[in-house]
C-alpha cells in the first residue's frame, strides 16, 4: 500500500469516528482561464489549540473507483507529494490548505476535495469545490461559413438567415449583430458541448433592401467571460436584385395582342429593369424555343436594365393566333417571370390582278369612249385599292370586302375604274395599287378614230363642207380626193356615187405632220361626169377600228354643160348682104347650156357688144337657151367681116 493510500485510509477512519471540532471552508465554485492560474481556497478555523503534532493536507479529485491525487502534504516530511497530472503546477498557499494551480487546461475542470487531518488531535475535515477552467474566444467567428472580409451575396427583399459560429469556448459565447451600422435584436443562440467546450451559433434573420444595404457590412461580435477583447467578423453585402415583374415585349404588357406582318421579319425586344445581376431571357414562339437573342445591359446606380432582342419572320399558317413568350430570370429570381403576346398577323397583298389582263399588257381603248378596268386583291385586313393614270391618282370607290373563299380570315376586295381616255393618255400606265405598294398595271394603247373626212379637188385644196356643190364639166375628167387626218390606226376610206360603192381609186397613208404617232389617209377617184350626174351626190366614208360607225361627208355635183347648138343668122353663101349706112339686126342662138351661154361678138377681131336673152330650155328646164342680138349699121369704108 502506497503512503498516499495509507494516509487516506487512516484519515477516513479518523473522519468516520471523530467528531471534529474545527471547520474547513471553501467556495462552491472556482474558475480560472485556460493557460492561467487559480487559487483553490481551503481555509479552516478553530484548529486544535496548542497542537504541535503532524498535519495531513490532501487535495484530490474524487472518483467512484479511485481518486485522482492533486497534492498531499504531511507536515512531518516537509515536501508535498504532487499528482502526476499536476507536476510543477500545484503549490500550497500561506498557512492554510489553499493551493494554486498553474497552466490551467480544460481537463483541469472538475470537482476538487480538500481534506485536513490533525492526526494526534483526532480532528479532521473535508470540503469540496468545483473548478471551472474558462476557455475564451480565440478567433474571429464565421458568418454563414465565411471568414472576415469576405463578401456575402444576399437577395434584395428576401429574408436571409445569418449564422455566426464560434467553436471551443467555455462558457458558451455571446454575440452581437450589427448590420449597416445598426445593432440588431439578439439572435437565437444554440450551443453544443464537446468535451466540456461549447460550439455556439447565433442565428438572426434579416431582409436586406437595396437602397439601405447594398455595399454595407454585416458584423458579428463574439465574446464570453473569459475573453479580454471581443472578436468581430464583417462581411460585405452584395445584394442580388431579382426579376420582380413580367418583362415587356416591344413595350407591350402580358396578354396584349401584337400585330406583325406575314413573311416580314420582325424585331422583338423584351425589357426588364432594375435587376442585379442582369436578367437572362428565353424566347418561345408558337411553343418552339428560339435561339437566344442579343442581350444588352445598362447599369444605373448598380442595377441593370436589360434588353433581349431577336428577329422572327412569322408565317400565316404556322403563327397566326399563336403566342410570343419571353421568360426573364436571374440568379436571384426564384420563379422566372414570363410575358406572352397574342400574334395577330397582317397579311399584305401579295398581288393585284387586273381582270382579263396580265401585268404589263397593252390595253387598247378608243379615245373618248368610256371604258372600265376591274382589279382585285386579297389581304388582312381588307386591302385598300387606288387607281393611277401616269402616277396621278383618281378617286374610285372600292367594293365592300368579302371573306376569301379559301381562307375566311383573309379578305377579298375589288375596284372598278371607269374613265374616258384621251389621246394624251396614249402609252400611259394605268395602275391599280393595293395598300400603297403592290400593284399591277397595263399600258394604254389609245386608238384615235376617224373624226371627220374631207373632200377636196384642185379647185379647193382646203376642202368642201358637207352638202357643198362642186362644179364639174360635162364629159370632162374631174379628180376628187377624200382625206381623214390624225387617226390611229390607219383609216379606210370608201367612196359612193349616188349611194353606190365605188371601188376604184387608190388609198395612201402617211405620218401625220403634227403628231408622228398618228396617220393621215387619202383616197382619190377620177370621174367623167355627164349631164345625168347633175344634182347627184358623191359621198366619202372613213373609219378605223376605233370607230363605232363611219364618219362621212358628201358633195353635190353641179355639172356644167356647154351649149349643144349655136346658130348664127346669115346668107346661104355665108355672107350677109347689108346696105351701107342702114342698121341691121344679126342674131346668134346657143341652146341647152348650164350655166347660160355668154355670147361674144367680134367684128374683124374686135369685141363688140350685143344684147342677150336667156330662157329655159323647153326640153330640160335645168338647161338654158341664150339668144344674142347685135344691132349694126355698116359703113362701107369700114367694111369688115363679122
Amino acid at each position: 500500500m502506497t503512503p498516499f493510500m495509507q494516509v487516506t485510509f487512516i484519515l477516513s477512519l479518523v473522519i468516520g469516528y471523530c467528531h471534529c471540532a474545527f471547520e474547513l471552508k471553501t467556495d462552491d465554485e472556482h474558475s480560472g482561464v485556460e493557460g492561467g492560474s487559480v487559487e483553490l481556497k481551503c481555509t479552516y478555523r478553530n484548529p486544535p489549540q496548542s497542537y504541535n503534532g503532524p498535519t495531513i493536507i490532501v487535495w484530490n479529485r474524487p472518483r467512484d473507483d479511485f481518486d485522482v491525487l492533486v497534492m498531499s502534504w504531511y507536515s512531518g516530511t516537509g515536501t508535498p507529494t504532487i499528482g502526476d497530472l499536476y507536476a510543477d503546477r500545484v503549490s500550497l498557499q500561506g498557512n492554510d490548505a489553499s493551493i494554486d494551480i498553474n497552466d490551467l487546461t480544460v481537463s483541469d475542470s472538475d470537482t476538487y476535495r480538500c481534506s485536513v487531518d490533525f492526526i494526534f488531535a483526532l480532528q479532521s475535515a473535508m470540503v469540496e469545490t468545483r473548478l471551472s477552467v474558462l476557455v475564451p474566444v480565440k478567433s474571429k467567428p464565421t458568418i454563414n461559413g465565411m471568414i472576415h472580409g469576405g463578401t456575402i451575396t444576399l437577395t434584395n427583399g428576401k429574408e436571409a438567415t445569418l449564422n455566426c459560429e464560434v467553436f471551443g469556448t467555455f462558457p458558451s459565447a455571446t454575440f452581437q449583430w450589427i448590420v449597416g451600422g445598426i445593432p440588431q435584436t439578439p439572435g437565437y443562440e444554440t450551443s453544443t458541448e464537446n468535451y466540456g467546450l461549447f460550439d455556439t451559433t447565433s442565428t438572426i434573420t434579416y431582409t436586406p433592401r437595396w437602397k439601405n444595404d447594398q455595399g454595407q457590412n454585416i458584423t458579428c461580435i463574439v465574446t464570453n467571460v473569459a475573453t479580454m477583447l471581443p472578436y468581430a467578423s464583417s462581411l460585405f453585402m452584395d445584394l442580388l436584385v431579382p426579376v420582380t415583374s413580367r418583362p415587356s415585349i416591344n413595350g407591350m404588357n402580358h396578354s396584349e395582342t401584337i400585330t406583325l406582318t406575314r413573311d416580314e421579319q420582325a424585331t422583338l425586344n423584351s425589357e426588364v429593369f432594375g435587376t442585379r445581376p442582369p436578367a437572362s431571357f428565353q424566347w418561345i414562339v408558337g411553343g418552339i424555343p428560339q435561339t437566344p437573342g442579343d442581350e444588352t445591359s445598362t447599369e444605373n446606380d448598380g442595377l441593370f436594365d436589360t434588353t433581349s432582342t431577336i428577329t422572327y419572320t412569322p408565317h400565316w399558317k404556322i403563327d397566326q393566333g399563336q403566342n410570343i413568350t419571353c421568360i426573364a430570370t436571374n440568379l436571384a429570381t426564384i420563379s422566372p417571370y414570363a410575358s406572352s403576346l397574342f400574334m395577330d398577323l397582317l397579311v399584305p397583298p401579295a398581288y393585284v390582278t387586273i381582270k382579263d389582263y396580265n401585268d404589263g399588257d397593252y390595253f387598247s381603248v378608243n379615245e373618248g369612249q368610256l371604258t372600265s378596268l376591274t382589279c382585285s386583291s386579297t389581304a388582312k385586313p381588307a386591302p385598300s385599292l387606288a387607281w393611277f393614270i401616269d402616277n396621278v391618282q383618281h378617286n374610285v370607290q372600292s367594293t365592300t370586302p368579302e371573306p376569301n373563299p379559301e381562307d375566311s380570315e383573309l379578305f377579298d376586295r375589288s375596284s372598278t375604274f371607269s374613265f374616258t381616255p384621251r389621246w394624251m393618255n396614249h402609252l400611259n400606265w394605268v395602275k391599280c395599287v393595293a395598300n400603297g405598294n403592290v400593284f399591277s398595271q397595263v399600258k394604254l394603247d389609245v386608238l384615235v378614230p376617224a373624226k371627220h373626212v374631207l373632200i377636196s379637188d384642185e379647185n379647193k385644196n382646203d376642202g368642201y363642207a358637207t352638202n357643198d356643190s362642186v362644179i364639174v364639166v360635162d364629159n370632162l375628167q374631174h379628180t376628187l380626193t377624200c382625206e381623214t387626218a390624225g387617226t390611229k390606226p390607219n383609216a379606210t376610206i370608201d367612196w359612193k356615187f349616188f349611194g353606190i360603192p365605188v371601188h376604184t381609186g387608190g388609198t395612201t397613208s402617211s405620218i401625220n405632220s403634227t403628231d408622228s404617232r398618228l396617220f393621215d389617209t387619202t383616197r382619190t377617184i377620177t370621174l367623167t361626169p355627164s349631164w345625168s350626174y347633175h344634182g347627184k351626190n358623191v359621198s366619202c366614208e372613213g373609219k378605223n377600228s376605233a370607230n363605232s360607225e363611219e364618219v362621212s361627208t358628201y358633195i353635190n355635183l353641179d355639172v356644167q354643160v356647154s351649149p349643144s347648138t349655136i346658130i348664127l343668122q346669115k346668107s346661104q353663101t355665108g355672107d350677109l348682104q347689108v346696105i351701107d349706112g342702114k342698121q341691121i339686126t344679126v342674131k346668134c342662138n346657143a341652146f341647152r347650156a348650164r350655166p347660160a351661154s355668154f355670147i361674144q361678138w367680134t367684128l374683124d377681131g374686135r369685141y363688140i357688144n350685143g344684147a342677150e336673152d336667156v330662157t329655159e330650155n323647153e326640153q330640160d328646164r335645168r338647161l338654158q337657151d341664150t339668144k344674142g342680138i347685135l344691132l349694126l349699121t355698116p359703113v362701107y369704108e369700114l367694111d369688115q367681116r363679122l
